[in-house]
């Protein structure tokens, strides 16, 4: 990619795209076109740039995106196609384009929004100064004060039903930028607790001491009626030792994205078929935590490539309900929430990096609830994940859940997530199975975790070093399927898999580990290589250790079909071929280009 220092070599990739070509069995994606057609008879082409040139063909450039996508209305719905070229340059704006309902001319009409060389940066960072007279706190070194201009809001977040409110800091929206991009930390100053289940409310519950700025760059802002006078209306930064109010010159706010009744977007594009963004970088959305800097939603045939999402206080790029997209040479990075989220049909990403993503949330302990590198779910279907990265998110790298059907991560690698490098979870009664193949999950939270799927496999791939375990088997009771019955088949073949120190390869827990004589038969372990520690019993079954001959034994007692590992080899740590090295090339010899991150 052009930005966030990452270039990334790109792989010659045809604009069309099918998955006839995967050798498992599996429902395979239309073979229609996912990419746009970007080309209509009569396409007009729209500059826009921050000053005001004249164009060679003599036209003067608009100075905003939003009047070139006005613009693009009535050409759209005569039927001529429309480019939106975007010169360098910063554009503090926010775009919105709901054709929700107009006429299919309209919605079908190819429109193009492309970056015309680098630095196109949509920056959701507030036109006005922050012309801040910052005063050192009476009492702190290195802490300074200044009024807080916006009236932000506390987000519940959608899941108070579930008794699951957003909590303390995941629920403000606060955020400050230096100019260079980077975003200063949140930390919560405010006590509030929600009080009330469903309906409830937050209640304030006093002030937590400034030392909550534990480090230099970090902020915390008091707005609560209920807070000391002296503090209300106040946002507190730290600076480095002896830096002075003079670092602080460089401070810029974000424009507030979120009213109280909508989620935030910095972007947002609805009901639009033959879609292309392309080169563009959205960034410094200043929303609350489910937030985003980019929504596609209810369209298809969609393309975005070569774009980055970047240091945003939310979510980088949303997808919702949408058919046939196409997201390929992708940056998501450094954003407060998921790098990508949602649900859509028919969608492959390529060449994709999920990196640094999920420290608003970390910090704010709403860890395993929604959020990863990638969360894609709700009754998505049909989705190809291929040369993808996720590393360092302070959550799961690639997460799927609730009845996705037809999943596959093909050659892409989780490095050093927080969490599990691949969740796989949750799929309906009739789904297809869930896959992730030739790839690498190494230095994670858990290597591969497989939980309430009807069918799932990991094939002819490197678990290496995960902490909790390399694979790990689970049930939840109040999920479906729930029962061993309803499993079909969870496959594990041809992967290495490598233990240190006191982690388990293998973990099963719920109601699978309790009813062995039911999962064993969908059990399909064969040709893997297990490494762990000497003198560890590396499998895990509902917690009682078996060695390599204990989980052979088991699998045989409890009616497992042959061969279930009785090709698979046992080794001594000292057989193992892979070092952090050697596997760090093989992670880029699979991506086809360096692991962003690391």
């Amino acid at each position: 990619m052009k930005k966030c220092g990452m270039k990334l070599a790109q792989m010659v990739v045809g604009i069309f795209f099918f998955l006839g070509s995967v050798s498992m069995a599996s429902t395979p994606i239309s073979d229609e076109p996912f990419a746009p057609d970007e080309h209509a008879h009569g396409e007009v082409t729209l500059h826009v740039a921050t000053d005001s040139r004249t164009m060679p063909d003599g036209s003067s450039a608009l100075k905003t995106i939003m009047e070139a996508l006005d613009s693009a209305r009535p050409l759209l719905a005569a039927g001529r196609g429309v480019r939106i070229l975007i010169h360098p340059g910063m554009y503090k704006e926010t775009l919105v384009f709901d054709v929700t309902g107009e006429s299919d001319l309209l919605r079908d009409t190819p429109l193009t929004i492309e970056g015309a060389g680098d630095g196109v940066l949509i920056s959701g960072l507030s036109p006005e100064v922050f012309d801040a007279e910052w005063k050192p706190v009476p009492g702190q070194t290195d802490i300074y004060m200044e009024d807080w201009p916006y009236p932000f809001h506390l987000y519940e977040g959608p899941w108070t039903g579930m008794k699951r409110p957003l909590p303390g800091l995941a629920a403000r929206s606060e955020m400050l930028y230096r100019l260079s991009g980077k975003p200063l930390q949140p930390r919560a100053l405010e006590k509030f607790l929600w009080e009330g289940g469903k309906d409830g409310h937050w209640v304030f519950k006093g002030m937590n001491a400034l030392s909550v700025l534990e480090r230099p760059d970090t902020f915390a802002v008091a707005l609560s009626p209920d807070a000391p006078g002296a503090w209300r209306g106040k946002v507190f930064v730290r600076t480095a030792p002896g830096a002075g109010v003079e670092s602080l010159r460089d401070i810029v706010l974000p424009r507030r994205l979120w009213d109280g009744s909508k989620t935030g977007r910095l972007a947002h594009f609805a009901g639009k078929n033959h879609l292309t963004l392309r080169n563009l970088t959205f960034q410094h959305a200043g929303t609350h935590l489910l937030g985003m800097a980019l929504m596609v939603q209810d369209g298809g045939h969609i393309l975005i490539e070569d774009c980055r999402m970047i240091n945003n206080a939310g979510a980088g790029l949303r997808l919702h309900q949408n058919r046939k997209v196409m997201v390929r040479r992708v940056v998501c990075a450094g954003n407060g929430y998921n790098g990508i989220g949602g649900n859509s049909r028919e969608v492959v990403f390529e060449d994709v990096d999920l990196v640094s993503n999920n420290w608003r949330s970390s910090h704010a302990g709403w860890r395993n609830w929604d959020s990863a590198g990638v969360k894609f779910g709700g009754g998505s279907r049909d989705v190809v994940f291929r040369r993808c990265s996720a590393v360092n998110n302070a959550d799961h790298g690639f997460w799927n859940d609730v009845y996705v059907h037809n999943i596959l991560y093909e050659s892409c690698v989780a490095w050093g997530n927080a969490g599990h490098g691949f969740f796989l979870e949750l799929t309906g009664l009739d789904a297809e199975s869930n896959r992730v193949e030739r790839s690498v999950s190494a230095f994670n939270g858990a290597g591969v975790n497989i939980s309430s799927v009807r069918k799932a496999a990991v094939r002819d791939s490197v678990l290496y070093r995960n902490k909790r375990a390399q694979v790990i088997l689970s049930e939840w009771a109040n999920r479906k399927p729930t029962t061993a019955e309803a499993i079909d088949t969870l496959e594990i073949r041809g992967t290495h898999m490598e233990a240190d120190g006191g982690s388990p390869l293998l973990m099963m827990t719920g109601a699978l580990a309790r009813n062995g004589e039911k999962i064993a038969p969908a059990l399909l372990f064969s040709g893997n290589h297990y490494i762990a520690a000497p003198g560890r019993a590396p499998f895990d079954v509902s917690g009682k250790p078996l060695d390599f001959a204990g989980w052979r034994n088991w699998l045989k007692g409890n009616g497992a079909k042959a061969p279930q590992d009785l090709d698979s080899s046992w080794l001594g740590s000292e057989s193992s071929e892979w070092t952090p090295g050697k596997l760090k090339a093989h992670a880029e010899e699979i991506l086809g280009r360096p692991v962003p991150g690391l």
